[in-house]
């Protein structure tokens, strides 16, 4: 993605704030407190990473080692050379997007790590991070939105457009929804492997738990990594709005009304 399609595109410009230089800070003056959010698609790793950077204390959290969409055009409005080596994005990342507590903040899904897992300042950057565990209970909402962002290439939803018209997902897609429950159960194995292997005990939370208690939620977060959070917003002050409920209740329900064999309808 470039900066001139991040630029041109408001809705991507509003959702991407993070690209952006007037979220770069300046460089830290205490010791670095690394932590990364390894997540899956559609856990609420883009709310949760909103309301963490709201607090003015935990860095500015976001997807850095998105090869697609990040890498490039964030390596080169930091004037980086391309190709760009992974220990120099590093550095350039921790000097821009560290707050002033230390904390320094990446969200990841475990198929943005794997390409870079064989590079050794990498493997430096994992073992020097405390990480979170962000995963849904509800794997059947959270496959549906999967699906539903996929078909539709809508993968947030921002407050100030709420109540605009949705994309039509149009009708329910079993293949789909084979597909994006294999890619979550996938995410979640490798990390649950990960975490085996390298011996790491990972604070757990869920979305679910975030919508319940935003502030428990983030303050847990600050704990883990020994930085107070500032002053927590709530959810209705973050600028994204969960996933699109009414499009992911209509294909849970076009789901449930197929698999149901005791209803008045099949007893007709």
């Amino acid at each position: 993605m470039s900066d001139a399609a991040v630029a041109a595109d408001p809705d991507l410009a509003a959702a991407m704030p993070f690209f952006a230089s007037e979220f770069d800070l300046p460089p830290p003056t205490r010791p670095v407190r690394s932590y990364i959010i390894a997540s899956t698609p559609r856990s609420g790793s883009m709310l949760l990473c909103d309301l963490l950077h709201r607090t003015g204390t935990m860095g500015v959290p976001t997807e850095y080692f998105n090869q697609r969409d990040m890498i490039v055009p964030t390596a080169r409005r930091l004037g980086l050379a391309l190709p760009v080596g992974t220990g120099t994005y590093i550095a350039a990342l921790t000097r821009r997007r560290t707050s002033a507590s230390g904390a320094f903040g990446v969200k990841m899904h475990f198929h943005q790590a794997w390409p870079l897992l064989g590079q050794r300042a990498f493997r430096q950057y994992l073992a020097s991070s405390r990480f979170v565990w962000l995963r849904r209970g509800d794997l059947m909402a959270q496959a549906t939105s999967l699906a539903i962002a996929t078909r539709t290439n809508r993968w947030f939803r921002l407050r100030a457009a709420q109540g605009a018209a949705e994309p039509d997902a149009g009708t329910v897609d079993i293949g789909a929804l084979f597909d994006a429950v294999a890619r979550i159960r996938a995410e979640t194995t490798f990390w649950q492997q990960f975490f085996a292997i390298n011996r790491i005990r990972p604070l757990e939370i869920t979305y679910e738990q975030l919508l319940e208690d935003a502030g428990r939620t983030v303050a847990a977060v600050g704990r883990l990594i020994q930085v107070e959070p500032g002053p927590v917003p709530t959810l209705d002050q973050s600028r994204f709005l969960p996933s699109a409920a009414d499009e992911s209740a209509r294909w849970r329900d076009g789901v449930t009304t197929m698999m149901r064999i005791t209803d008045d309808r099949a007893k007709a």
